[in-house]
């Protein structure tokens, strides 16, 4: 079955925005971890290395565990948990726009958990750089495998449809 053509290759460079409102982090969660609540502003991409976590999401459970990637939207209430052990994951909080700060995410339909597996030395240097803390001068080589995280990312959760925004009808 031929997957569709790359939404972002369907675009041109110049209207679409990424911007990035914290570092990248490493997300360190002890067993049994329940946080309270939040509706967050931007999006959260996590990517799991180690253990597992139910995020819920308006009410609905999403596991992620070693290898998957899951996009926490901006304005929906979540909460999460660890399972039985400690959780580790990379994150990210982020904004995607196109076309004058349309969000991408509203024009197209998407999974919210793909699996990503990534190369192993690919994920031992994201961790080698994000144990030393985002003041650092490697902070831009982060930020370059976030960007090849959620390009993977966009390329399996695209649903190849493109929904009608509402300024377009």
């Amino acid at each position: 079955m031929a997957q569709p053509p790359g939404l972002l290759a369907q675009l041109p460079p110049e209207p679409i925005r990424l911007e990035l409102s914290r570092h990248v982090y490493l997300e360190r969660r002890r067993a049994d971890w329940w946080p309270r609540r939040n509706v967050l502003r931007d999006y959260d991409l996590f990517y799991g290395v180690e253990g597992a976590a139910v995020f819920e999401l308006d009410g609905r459970p999403l596991r992620i565990g070693r290898g998957e990637a899951l996009l926490v939207p901006p304005g929906v209430p979540t909460a999460a948990r660890t399972e039985g052990r400690a959780f580790l994951a990379f994150a990210q909080h982020f904004r995607l726009t196109v076309y004058e700060d349309i969000d991408l995410f509203t024009l197209i339909r998407w999974k919210p958990l793909v699996r990503l597996p990534l190369e192993a030395t690919l994920l031992t240097r994201w961790r080698q750089l994000a144990a030393r803390g985002p003041a650092r001068a490697d902070a831009l080589e982060l930020h370059a495998v976030f960007f090849y995280v959620l390009e993977r990312f966009i390329r399996r959760a695209y649903l190849g449809e493109v929904a009608e925004h509402p300024s377009q009808a």
